[in-house]
């Protein structure tokens, strides 16, 4: 957690707060039942694996209705889609940018070779995301810390603690935003 305060806490100032509404909320766990077959979330314990696929969802959705509130516009079909489609990432300008939900208390970690920039969130409770701000590939790559394998086998991977949030390009819309990745490409 000390971390945590020192390398990601202190700069909250900068970051954008989104509330999430309630109704959004619903729509997700409503579209989780339905993809898992069941009538409520109590349901959820008793399936193998129910609550852990409900989260992994949600770090999924959150970052996504977030982006959306914030710019303005829509990013997702969440009245039509189905949520096994949706990614985290997305496409902006022929793009792809990550979206990295981290939870209150955990510094965000990164793929120690990621190729692509990356947005970063902060999850502080259900209804609150912080957007924290744009990282380019430079950024990701310059400020990495403690080093990790996760996963086994063939599916394992490096990654590493992200701690350059000072270093972050906050945007308050759309437009700015676009602009953050052209100069980046520059």
């Amino acid at each position: 957690m000390n971390h945590f305060v020192n390398n990601v806490l202190k700069y909250k100032a900068l970051f954008h707060v989104v509330d999430v509404p309630y109704r959004d909320i619903h729509l997700i766990q409503n579209k989780v039942l339905k993809e898992l077959k069941l009538k409520d979330l109590n349901e959820l314990r008793d399936k193998f694996e129910g609550e852990q696929f409900y989260k992994n969802r949600l770090s999924k959705c959150l970052p996504i209705v977030s982006l959306e509130k914030l710019l303005k516009i829509k990013l997702f079909d969440w009245e039509k889609s189905e949520l096994k489609n949706i990614q985290s990432d997305i496409t902006i300008s022929d793009i792809k940018i990550s979206l990295n939900l981290s939870l209150y208390g955990n510094t965000p970690e990164v793929e120690k070779d990621s190729d692509c920039p990356i947005i970063f969130f902060i999850l502080n409770n259900l209804k609150e995301v912080w957007i924290c701000g744009f990282a380019s590939n430079k950024t990701i790559k310059k400020y990495q810390g403690r080093e990790r394998i996760i996963g086994i086998g063939s599916k394992s991977k490096k990654v590493v603690e992200f701690n350059g949030f000072s270093h972050l390009k906050k945007f308050d819309s759309l437009e700015e935003l676009l602009l953050i990745i052209k100069e980046d490409n520059e």
